[in-house]
């Protein structure tokens, strides 16, 4: 049977032409089956067709075929084809890295960030090294993508790299993801600097992206900057002041808050409607406030709703009295 007969049967709906055509194949060229099958998968407009053709291209051809037939496939404008190709190429464990690593260096600048879209769930040292390496593509997408990719990988080895992408890039855009992956994996050695560096930036650009930062790595000392955002920007950074607040209260729980930056949670807890966004405003407010809370703590923890009372207990059982204790049995 030929190959272009035994496509034709696979693809219809006769269940005894589909048995003989797979069983015809046992004795086809599977390179040629596989540029055959490639160019249906390619044109045919039916998914279930497509779907259906690239299980066949899975088990049957491409463990039988080389590479660079799979890498076309990755090439493909399809998202469909390529998502399929990559979970071709993840059964080739032997084959994946260095196919990946070929793929970085394509001279399409948008294969070369698929390539570390893809390794966003990789953590081998071999990965790493790709993502890495496409720091210094001349593509500032491919930039963009390789900083964002280290970010979700959440490899604390990569931070310093970052680091140093942040503190040569020019491109602003990239600059704020250096910012958030940095935040995203929790460490950042030189954030000092970083702070003190960016805390003199005036580019609205660069602002959510550095209040976040801050928010993971500031320090009691960096308050102040929260403050002067809010005055500059006012309701327009409101939820991310009020995080990043949170953020740096949460690391070091002996401070307490100015009226302003209470104030900015007040007001930022009363745009929320999400409970827990709630509830941690509120324990905000009340343990940056320490024993100057109690009144308002005491009020919360039985007429506030469910997330307050929440937050009124916690700061209860930490700086409320006997009776207080006695009272929160009662309400809760």
């Amino acid at each position: 049977m030929e190959i272009k007969t035994c496509i034709e049967n696979i693809c219809q709906g006769d269940t005894n032409l589909q048995i003989e055509a797979i069983e015809a194949l046992r004795e086809i060229d599977f390179n040629a089956l596989t540029e055959c099958l490639l160019k249906i998968l390619e044109s045919h407009p039916d998914v279930a067709i497509k779907e259906k053709v690239f299980l066949l291209l899975k088990n049957v051809a491409f463990p039988r075929t080389n590479i660079y037939q799979v890498e076309r496939m990755f090439k493909s404008d399809e998202p469909f084809i390529r998502n399929a190709t990559i979970e071709v190429l993840r059964q080739a464990d032997a084959d994946f890295l260095s196919t990946m690593s070929r793929l970085a260096q394509d001279p399409d600048k948008d294969i070369r960030k698929f390539v570390l879209d893809t390794l966003v769930e990789h953590s081998s040292r071999e990965a790493i090294q790709i993502v890495e390496h496409c720091l210094n593509d001349p593509a500032s997408i491919v930039r963009q993508a390789a900083v964002e990719s280290l970010g979700n990988m959440g490899i604390r080895k990569s931070a310093p790299a970052i680091e140093k992408q942040l503190d040569i890039e020019t491109n602003l855009m990239i600059q704020c993801t250096c910012l958030e992956s940095l935040a995203n994996m929790r460490h950042s050695p030189n954030s000092k600097a970083i702070i003190e560096k960016f805390s003199k930036e005036n580019n609205p650009m660069l602002l959510f992206s550095f209040v976040r930062y801050l928010g993971t790595f500031g320090e009691p000392e960096h308050l102040n900057l929260l403050e002067t955002f809010v005055n500059k920007k006012g309701n327009m950074i409101l939820q991310q002041v009020a995080s990043a607040a949170i953020g740096i209260l949460n690391r070091y729980e002996d401070i307490i808050l100015s009226n302003e930056l209470i104030q900015t949670l007040r007001d930022a807890r009363a745009k929320q409607t999400n409970p827990n966004r709630i509830w941690e405003m509120t324990r905000a407010i009340l343990m940056g406030l320490k024993e100057k809370g109690l009144d308002e703590a005491r009020k919360l923890s039985c007429d506030g709703d469910e997330a307050e009372q929440m937050a009124a207990k916690e700061y209860l059982e930490r700086y409320g009295t006997p009776e207080d204790q006695e009272s929160l049995d009662e309400c809760f």
